[in-house]
């Protein structure tokens, strides 16, 4: 596995993976060949993680105004280390570059955490339960079983 992919969420578009050594996007199946996955939020909506989810990879994700119903299980459960995030303003700028670096510093941080052989267990717990959350949550059962109980309500709904 290569060690880390960056996705980043910009204004007006969405990069839905950018390979570090030739600055051009990759696709979600060449993203499963990282060890650890960052996504930061920025100003579209994004379901990058999904694709990705049975993966292997951890997930690093920053706090987020809002958040997609996967983003939101993940948290739930505790399937990603948290990183910090760098404050923008309503035009998508940074307001600052002393943040930014504070957010690099805290990314290296964690980065090192999950690298430290003494985390090695926790960090494989968080992968094979997010994993296995996943083939249940997503499986092709579970999808049938939702879509049926969404025409249900509606069925009911229609009905009153």
């Amino acid at each position: 596995l290569q060690t880390a992919l960056l996705l980043v969420r910009v204004a007006g578009s969405r990069i839905p993976g950018v390979s570090p050594h030739t600055s051009k996007q990759i696709s979600a199946k060449e993203r499963c060949t990282y060890k650890y996955l960052v996504h930061v939020e920025g100003l579209t909506y994004s379901l990058a993680q999904l694709p990705q989810a049975l993966c292997g990879s951890l997930l690093f994700m920053s706090e987020y105004r809002y958040l997609t119903v996967f983003e939101r299980a993940y948290r739930a459960n505790g399937f990603y280390l948290p990183i910090a995030k760098p404050m923008y303003d309503k035009n998508a700028k940074a307001k600052g570059l002393e943040r930014e670096k504070e957010v690099c510093a805290n990314i290296s941080d964690v980065f090192a955490w999950a690298e430290d052989s003494e985390n090695g267990a926790k960090v494989e717990n968080i992968l094979r339960k997010s994993k296995e959350w996943v083939a249940t949550e997503y499986s092709p059962k579970s999808i049938s079983l939702y879509m049926l109980n969404v025409l249900i309500i509606h069925l009911l709904a229609a009905q009153l």
